[in-house]
């Protein structure tokens, strides 16, 4: 893995970057958990706490920061994962990698570019080996970055990252929708704060391969317009990272008591390699773009369908 340097720097400049952080401590806020999670920091100044993910934004200047949590397995992969070819792979351009000073945990910070449209946003992505849990931090700053987001000022904000024992609030009441999961649906985790899954046992090695799931995502925060909206969602089936060998077998136009949209009949294979059949419905509330994700292996999905679709209905978009 790559590592900062610790060449020693002249005296000038070490009192230079001194002051820089000491700048950047002036400028951060509190400790703040967001609804939901059990991780906090304490974000620079403007920041606000997000209302459709979980995290901080300044919508001024075009940043934000998103957290995340995954089982404590989840950190070596995330870590071996963090490589030049595995991130160009995401958009993105691998420029350094570092470790942030007074963290208490294991952790490893990379820094990265990414292009969107005409815009080119600066990337941390910081991963934290948790005493129970992996947390992932992404800092997300259109450039040119403001003078009052500078390097030291995101190194001072995700110095005060810490994880406490319980989460702030329901998670599940916290997401910017509401669904009402059918009985068997027993086991449920929020997904970095703007998506749920849903399924009858955890996922192995607790739980089965081979069950029945569902998941729901606001997938960007971008609006979809309406001449957009049914590609869209075929392209939200088709370019998952998760699923392979994809179909999408029929469409048709939806529409639920509250929305329209589209929904989407597929087949795939999910991990491990094992058939998968699918609905898919994509949901546009004021043309924001909803995901419901309905899985089962093909010889219980007949069964599982009235139960999908049951729960597409009860789907409603928070404000």
């Amino acid at each position: 893995m790559w590592r900062l340097s610790t060449a020693k720097r002249h005296l000038a400049f070490g009192l230079a970057l001194a002051g820089g952080l000491f700048a950047g401590l002036a400028n951060a806020a509190d400790p703040i958990t967001p609804p939901g999670s059990r991780i906090s920091l304490a974000p620079p100044k403007g920041f606000v706490v997000a209302t459709t993910f979980t995290g901080f934004q300044d919508q001024a200047h075009h940043a934000s920061i998103l957290i995340a949590e995954f089982p404590p397995v989840a950190f070596t992969q995330f870590r071996n994962g963090l490589t030049a070819e595995a991130m160009a792979k995401r958009g993105m351009r691998l420029l350094s990698t570092e470790t942030i000073e007074g963290v208490p945990y294991e952790q490893i910070t990379v820094r990265a570019e990414q292009r969107a449209g005409n815009q080119v946003f600066d990337k941390w992505l910081m991963v934290i080996n948790g005493p129970d849990m992996t947390g992932m931090l992404t800092v997300s700053i259109a450039k040119p970055a403001p003078k009052q987001l500078s390097d030291a000022v995101i190194r001072a904000a995700l110095a005060s990252v810490r994880i406490h024992a319980t989460a702030s609030g329901d998670p599940i009441a916290a997401l910017p929708f509401s669904i009402e999961p059918t009985a068997r649906f027993a086991y449920r985790k929020p997904l970095a704060g703007r998506g749920l899954l849903l399924k009858e046992t955890p996922p192995p090695p607790e739980g089965k391969l081979d069950d029945v799931g569902f998941i729901v995502s606001l997938a960007t925060e971008a609006t979809i317009a309406p001449s957009d909206q049914q590609r869209f969602g075929e392209q939200q089936f088709l370019n998952s990272r998760t699923i392979t060998d994809q179909k999408i077998l029929s469409t048709r136009p939806l529409t639920t008591s509250t929305m329209a949209g589209f929904e989407y009949l597929g087949e795939g294979k999910g991990a491990g390699g094992r058939p998968l059949r699918y609905l898919v419905v994509a949901l546009y509330p004021s043309g924001r773009p909803f995901v419901l994700l309905g899985m089962a292996p093909p010889e219980r999905f007949d069964e599982a369908l009235p139960e999908f679709r049951a729960m597409v209905e009860s789907f409603k978009a928070k404000p």
